[in-house]
């Protein structure tokens, strides 16, 4: 630790810096650099780099992608169970507050390792302890990024990957007992008509962890924090958050007919050979919803006249187009995937397997 102390300071940057003055820092280099081992100071720099290791490690197992993160920090379990009523903004302020300790605490630490090496070295002429704030590696809160990250773990909860109930992921994979209790699928699309919608999941989600006193107060901070409606972002920005996340290795793929009229997520870790056919389904189900919709329309416009006419002959050429895309998709594409019953082996990867379904899914970009 005491090492590790000494290579985060600024001592140790600028000798790395005369060593190799490149971008790349080999092994090699690390071992040339000298450092100084004053027995006085060993105690006060690991008690520091110890320190700084845990408020790293806390900062990091916060976000979904690390393997120890246990739950999502707007669903704290300290702050639920303290009340079964609670306010999403008032979360954000405890997690903001956090965050900002945990930054002010990062940077006094590394500057006091700078002051001390800097007097070890005898520096005092040539370098400054303070830290600017943009090298302080742990992040501050991003109301935006929460919000975003809050929906993904929403989604998560739906499909049985969290439960804000438990610490920790509860499944990724393995013998599946609980197959049943989760959707195959979540439907993703203009409005709601199914329990499976997406929207519908998250609002869910909303109610169960923080309660229904605040839900309409928690929906539109949420969405304040989207900068948007939940299903206008559901709709268009969230697989792309998903795939930058997850750096193109998705774990939800997205179904999508060419231009998205119809949509839908499945979980990896609970695919089987029968979730492309209950895809389909959902597809042909919402083929015919469009099909009521476009009679509902015709009768409109032979009926009405003027502006009123005039709205409902747009519309049925909006419906009728995306009842050709989303047919023509669910019979060229959606129904030989299912009728081949493709299984899949996630020791081959997620690159491998999602190229198995080929127009099926949305384009990794």
């Amino acid at each position: 630790y005491y090492v590790l102390g000494y290579l985060s300071t600024k001592i140790a940057n600028l000798i790395l810096k005369v060593i190799n003055p490149t971008i790349n820092c080999q092994v090699v280099d690390l071992q040339r650099v000298p450092i100084y081992i004053d027995n006085d100071k060993i105690l006060p720099v690991e008690q520091i780099s110890k320190q700084n290791v845990m408020i790293s490690k806390t900062d990091w197992n916060s976000f979904e992608t690390s393997w120890d993160f246990t739950e999502h920090p707007l669903t704290k379990s300290e702050i639920r169970n303290q009340k079964s009523e609670i306010k999403l903004e008032d979360c954000w302020k405890a997690w903001e507050q956090e965050c900002d300790e945990r930054f002010r605490t990062l940077k006094a630490n590394e500057e006091e390792l700078n002051r001390i090496f800097i007097d070890i070295y005898g520096l005092q002429d040539e370098l400054t302890p303070e830290v600017d704030e943009k090298d302080v590696t742990v992040r501050r809160a991003d109301l935006g990024r929460e919000c975003r990250s809050l929906v993904s773990y929403a989604l998560g909860c739906s499909f049985g990957r969290y439960d804000p109930h438990k610490p920790g992921l509860q499944y990724a994979g393995g013998p599946d007992s609980e197959r049943d209790n989760y959707p195959a699928y979540l439907s993703v699309l203009d409005d709601e008509y199914s329990e499976t919608d997406a929207v519908r999941q998250v609002k869910e989600f909303l109610r169960e962890v923080y309660g229904d006193k605040y839900y309409v107060e928690n929906l539109h901070f949420l969405e304040s924090g989207l900068g948007k409606d939940l299903r206008s972002y559901l709709r268009s920005d969230f697989y792309a958050d998903h795939l930058k996340i997850y750096q193109k290795r998705p774990i939800y793929w997205l179904f999508s007919s060419p231009k998205g009229s119809f949509q839908a997520l499945i979980y990896l870790h609970r695919y089987s050979s029968g979730t492309v056919a209950a895809v389909r389904q959902a597809a042909r189900d919402y083929y015919n919803r469009l099909a009521g919709q476009a009679e509902a329309l015709k009768g409109v416009s032979e009926t009405a006249s003027g502006a009123e006419r005039r709205k409902a002959e747009k519309q049925l050429s909006a419906v009728q187009s995306a009842m050709s895309e989303v047919k023509t998709w669910e019979r060229d594409v959606l129904a030989p995937l299912a009728e081949a019953r493709i299984e899949l082996d996630l020791d081959d990867g997620v690159k491998v397997n999602y190229a198995k379904f080929g127009d099926a899914l949305a384009k990794i970009k």
